[in-house]
């Protein structure tokens, strides 16, 4: 049972990201607890227009700063990808719209839970007799500080591991899917992204 690939893959990320966070702490002159912010603290009336753009402008700034690095992730046939704007409007609508929640406890979701997954990867574990959870097992021995969990659902199926430096950084998400799970997952995601083009319909029309 070989994990070498994958295991370079993690230490290489949590490299980066670690950068990443201390390039974004030296350029912004604000900072925020992103366990402490929440989601209702945006999509509210009276919202902080200031911390969505402060979000947006993170986000540009990966678009900026992750070129080279994702050109050489698709080299190695991973996937990598920058939410856009619209999943990052859909993401906090979705926290804002979940069931159960009082209204006075609406959308009290830390930001750091909603969007962590401003940047993600996405890679391929080629051998079909390898379980879920002997991925899972594995990285949570070997990388004990990383958030890791089963996140399968339905037809879709994968291991998600979260970088993490603090309460003040944006996490950033690995996906590591099984080959053979690859078509279902796929599906899975458009029919989640079905929900989110008409919820972007509705806004326009809104608008």
């Amino acid at each position: 049972m070989c994990f070498e690939d994958l295991d370079k893959l993690i230490r290489d990320l949590k490299k980066k990201h670690s950068e990443i966070c201390d390039q974004w702490s030296k350029l912004t002159n604000t900072s925020y607890n992103l366990d402490k912010k929440y989601v209702s603290d945006i999509v509210k009336e009276n919202s902080d227009n200031e911390l969505f753009e402060y979000i947006l402008q993170y986000r540009d700034f990966l678009s900026d700063n992750m070129t080279n690095y994702s050109f050489e992730l698709l080299n190695k046939n991973l996937e990598c990808r920058i939410k856009t704007r619209n999943s990052i409007e859909d993401e906090l609508a979705r926290y804002m719209k979940k069931k159960n929640q009082s209204e006075e406890s609406r959308g009290k979701f830390p930001l750091k839970k909603c969007l962590n997954d401003l940047y993600g990867v996405r890679y391929y574990v080629q051998k079909d007799s390898l379980e879920l959870s002997e991925i899972k097992n594995h990285l949570k021995n070997n990388f004990p500080t990383f958030r890791i969990i089963d996140a399968s659902k339905g037809d879709y199926k994968a291991i998600h591991a979260y970088f993490h430096q603090d309460n003040h950084s944006f996490p950033w998400e690995l996906q590591v899917w099984k080959q053979k799970d690859a078509a279902l997952n796929k599906e899975s995601h458009k029919k989640h992204k079905q929900g989110y083009t008409q919820w972007e319909k509705e806004s326009l029309e809104e608008k």
